[in-house]
């Protein structure tokens, strides 16, 4: 037999296995491939006690649907299997596409109605998300007795696959999850709070485009006042929030508090709380402190492991209140993160411009007609507010004669883009045409739009104050 290589949770760590044995040889616990942590409805949780993973094999019922016609589709593969249902991957016979179909377990495995509600729950609650990063819902039905969503089929794998074929940059880890808070955004907007919130459940298409998926747990925001029954405890625990745990209300601050265990993992490929124990689990969450990031042992921006320490805040009012400012921060880590050569080449890709440089400063020769060429500086720049550091882009217009000095305020009053400033160039005083960007929310757009306007402006102060083109 292979090795295989599993993963425990209770000690948090890859298991190879060599021999059939499915459970930790340190401490018991199921081993799972790490791709779907089991979500749990924890109805049964004082019988249960442990967090125990259930692998058995799906119901050959269900199997015998592959490579069968089923509503309208031909069913031809297994994808994966959830709580409550399965996913095959099929061919819309109509459409002639592939599609993602969820099928239901039978009535027979759960209370039949309760279920079906919760199943079809999802479906009405994700075909209300229009968004790039939600996983779309195309219809759902019936047929033989099976209820089913047909869905959009993402190729690729779950994030959780993803971090487990190899580490991730923190710009790919926090440009990830950015997309996925930017759909959380809209859930929340929408009145919809995800409830299961963790990466087996996002899934990244083959070019790199995380989509957010499986909304089998979401849930509309409802007064307090209105719920007259005991909230029942559901999700994955190594994601739940601490007031999950005490039977309160999820609402956007507890999908954030997922969001912060998740991105912890996409960083450090670990997670930062963990028992095989669910009431040890709760009690983690609700008073162990978080453990930094760096700890495990890459080096991380102060930024990302501040966010994950605010979205694991014990308290809920201190996390991000939604996932639209879950995003906000998140684009500011991302922003910070970037390559400024990459973004500098993205930004003229069009314009009619060659560049030279390296690290945080490049000049760009940029062609502005008749003949005419104006050079423009690119650079990252420390800023006077607690160092926050900006993009500054900046062209010489000619000297700073006095001479000059009338002339260039009129013309800085019509400058709809940058302004005219003075600086002192190789110890000459020069008038300078200029703009600044912060780094951690500049794109490329901006960049791309500044070049050619300050190029463009420079040019046109310079002739008219000098008539040369010394660009």
């Amino acid at each position: 037999m292979h090795d295989q290589t599993r993963f425990c949770h209770g000690c948090n760590q890859k298991i190879v296995q060599h021999n059939s044995e499915s459970t930790c040889p340190h401490c018991g616990v199921t081993l799972t491939s790490a791709v779907n942590d089991p979500t749990l409805q924890f109805s049964q949780l004082a019988e249960r006690g442990t967090y125990a993973p259930d692998l058995a094999a799906p119901d050959d019922r269900a199997l015998q649907l592959i490579g069968q016609r089923f509503a309208h589709y031909t069913v031809e593969r297994l994808l994966g299997r959830g709580g409550m249902a399965w996913v095959f991957l099929a061919r819309h016979e109509t459409l002639l596409r592939p599609c993602a179909v969820k099928v239901l377990q039978r009535p027979e495995k759960r209370s039949s109605e309760e279920h079906l509600q919760c199943f079809l729950s999802e479906a009405r609650a994700a075909a209300a998300l229009v968004h790039p990063h939600v996983a779309a819902i195309h219809t759902l039905g019936e047929d033989s007795g099976w209820h089913f969503i047909e869905m959009e089929y993402v190729a690729g794998q779950s994030m959780q696959s993803r971090v487990e074929a190899g580490p991730l940059t923190p710009l790919q880890a926090a440009e990830w999850m950015l997309q996925i808070a930017s759909a959380l955004a809209e859930a929340h907007r929408q009145g919809i709070v995800h409830r299961d919130i963790k990466p087996a459940n996002a899934l990244v298409t083959e070019s790199g485009i995380a989509k957010l998926a499986d909304f089998g747990l979401a849930k509309r925001i409802v007064p307090l006042h209105s719920i007259a029954a005991p909230l029942a405890l559901a999700g994955t625990p190594y994601y739940m929030a601490p007031e999950l745990f005490q039977g309160q209300q999820a609402d956007p601050r507890s999908d954030v508090y997922a969001m912060g265990v998740m991105f912890y993992f996409l960083l450090t490929r670990q997670l930062p709380f963990t028992s095989r124990n669910v009431g040890q689990l709760a009690q983690l969450h609700a008073t162990a402190p978080v453990p930094d990031p760096r700890s495990c042992g890459d080096p991380l921006p102060d930024s990302a492991c501040q966010l994950i320490q605010d979205c694991l805040a014990k308290t809920p009012d201190e996390r991000p209140r939604d996932g639209q400012e879950l995003a906000c921060r998140l684009r500011q880590i991302r922003g910070g993160l970037r390559d400024l050569e990459s973004m500098v080449r993205q930004a003229i890709a069009c314009l009619p411009a060659r560049m030279q440089g390296r690290g945080d400063r490049f000049e760009i020769v940029v062609d502005v007609g008749a003949g005419r060429r104006q050079k423009v500086i690119v650079e990252s720049v420390p800023g006077l507010d607690h160092g926050e550091n900006l993009i500054r882009i900046a062209s010489r217009c000619g000297p700073a004669d006095p001479t000059f000095m009338r002339k260039a305020l009129e013309l800085n009053a019509h400058i709809p883009h940058g302004a005219i400033a003075l600086e002192s160039i190789d110890g000459q005083l020069c008038f300078i045409m200029g703009n600044t960007y912060p780094r951690a929310t500049c794109d490329v757009e901006e960049i791309s739009q500044s070049v050619r306007t300050v190029a463009h402006y420079a040019d046109l102060v310079e002739h008219q104050l000098t008539g040369r083109d010394e660009w």
